[in-house]
Parts: C-alpha cells; structure tokens; sequence
C-alpha cells in the first residue's frame, strides 16, 4: 500500500511541475474549468424564477444538491479524467504492453498516472457554494451529518470511477472507441437532479442498478440530516461492489488485449 501511495504522490507532483511549464496555459484552463461549474448554478437561478421547487426540492436545497454535484464532478476529473481519455489510445497504440510489464496493478496505473490539477477549481467551487447553500438553509452541521456526507460522497466517487472505467473498458472489444467516456458524462449529469425527481422503474435503476442517487441525492440528504445507518451501509455496499464489477471487468478486457507485438 506504501508504495502505490508515494507511487500517486510522484504521479500527482509530476503532473503539476508540468503544468507549471505552461503557466498561462494552465491558468485559462482552469478559468474555463471554473466557468463550467458556475454555469449549472447560474440555471438553477434562472429556473427558480419561474418555479417554487422541482420534486419537492426549494432552491437552497437544490442549491446544495448543485454543490455536491460539482464537488463530485470536479473531483473525478481531477483525478479520474485524463486518464480515462487516455485509455482508448493505449489500447489502439499497443502503449498498454509497456504498462502490463510495471511491477503494479495496470488498473492502478492507467486509472491515476495522470492528475487535472485545471479541474481542481470546480472542487473549491463545489465547496463553496455547498457551504453556502448550507449558511441559506440554516442547518446546523452536526459531526454526524458531516460523517455521514464525506463517507457518502466517497461511496459516490468509487461508484462514479467504476462506472467510468467500465464504459472504457469496452475499448478492448471495439478497438477504435474513443469516446466511450462521454457515455458516463451523459449519465453522470442527471445527478443534478434529486432522485425524487424520477418515478417507476428509472427511479429504482438511479438508485440501485445505475446508483446516482448515493452519487448525490443521498449525500446531499445526509448534510440536511435525513441520514440513517441503513442507507450508508447500502451506499458503501454498492462502493464496493462496483468496484469489483471495474477490477473483473479489466481483467476480461486485458484477455482480449491484442498487443503491439502479437
């Protein structure tokens, strides 16, 4: 466990001396990061003019929901993001044989060796307007209610990086798919909304199937305190199931992996 620790420590230090190599380069992506953040939160505004609540939610509720959601987001970009773009082109390169020959899990090394140190802004933005929806609402955080909702949202980042890794992985099989990644963006934006805000069947696959309901409803439930040991147990359930399902489903891919010198 060491190892792979200070192995993400160098992998993280890396990839910010790189970036500070191209300082303004970096600087306006992250502007244009931070803008991608704020501009949900500027349609809550506009859609709250014209509406008094959607599924039961008040806007400062749904405000809340919004800062879970770009906490959420900002944080698998940040760690996540440029490694699953990057995926597709070891596979169709053959780069994956050099990889496959590192003395560490190849899972853990595509999955980490790169860090978006320019997504890091939507983190601190997600942060913010949480603490601020939070200050409008006039909810005591308890250490309870702030347990339970950094346990869930880590619940909701496993989920979320397994469900990635497992729309790319089909890469193995389709060989030139390289934009599999923006299945799961597609996906992952209905967490904007609360679960109540689906019924019937789509309602039980967001919550049990395709979890986004413990990605950010649940979470953001928990800061309110509407929390119970039951739902946490289910979330870090579904954590570590699909975890698994990400770490089997890579290892099938790898099977099928035909390697630049085969």
């Amino acid at each position: 466990m060491r190892r792979y620790i200070r192995l993400y420590i160098a992998f993280a230090r890396n990839c910010f001396v790189r970036e500070l190599e191209y300082r303004l380069s970096f600087v306006l992506r992250a502007i244009g990061s931070a803008a991608e953040g704020i501009l949900p939160v500027a349609f809550i505004a506009l859609v709250f003019r014209q509406v008094q609540a959607v599924a039961g939610w008040t806007v400062d509720q749904m405000l809340l929901l919004m800062g879970t959601y770009t906490l959420l987001e900002g944080t698998l970009s940040t760690l996540f993001g440029a490694n699953m773009a990057e995926i597709s082109r070891y596979v169709n390169r053959g780069e994956l044989d050099l990889v496959l020959t590192k003395p560490v899990s190849s899972q853990f090394y595509v999955s980490t060796r790169l860090v978006a140190w320019e997504a890091l802004p939507r983190v601190v933005l997600g942060g913010a307007v949480t603490a601020h929806a939070l200050r409008r609402l006039g909810v005591s955080v308890t250490a309870e209610s702030l347990l339970a909702y950094v346990a869930l949202l880590g619940a909701g980042l496993a989920i979320g990086y397994s469900l990635w890794s497992m729309s790319v992985v089909w890469v193995f099989w389709t060989e030139r798919l390289s934009n599999a990644g923006f299945v799961f963006y597609t996906f992952l934006e209905l967490g904007r909304l609360p679960i109540q805000a689906f019924q019937g069947v789509a309602r039980l696959i967001l919550t049990f199937v395709l979890p986004m309901a413990f990605m950010t409803t649940v979470p953001t439930e928990a800061l309110m305190g509407l929390f119970s040991f039951e739902r946490a147990a289910t979330g870090a359930g579904l954590a570590a199931a699909f975890l698994i399902a990400s770490s089997l489903a890579w290892r099938v891919g790898l099977r099928s992996y035909a390697s630049a010198s085969s």
